[in-house]
């Protein structure tokens, strides 16, 4: 449900989800954004995000949604008043 979530805040594609098999605590995502590139997480228990970068490098990637300076801001994620 989480990585859901992640994937969807970025208007980002869910590809797959799963334990990581060198590690039984740990989660592997993979998901693509609208250009068709793929991304794949490392997840841990404690919720930090490593993007792996291949050859056994990898960089935090924050959960949290923060769009770009020059990045259009989403329709679905401006508050309305009711």
């Amino acid at each position: 449900m989480t990585f859901d979530l992640f994937v969807s805040a970025r208007d980002w594609s869910w590809m797959g989800f799963r334990s990581n098999p060198k590690n039984p605590d740990q989660y592997l995502g993979q998901c693509t954004d609208q250009s068709g590139t793929e991304y794949y997480f490392l997840i841990t228990q404690d919720g930090k995000y490593y993007r792996l970068l291949g050859n056994k490098k990898f960089e935090p990637y924050e959960y949290v949604y923060q769009p770009k300076l020059d990045e259009e801001p989403r329709d679905d994620a401006t508050p309305t008043d009711n």
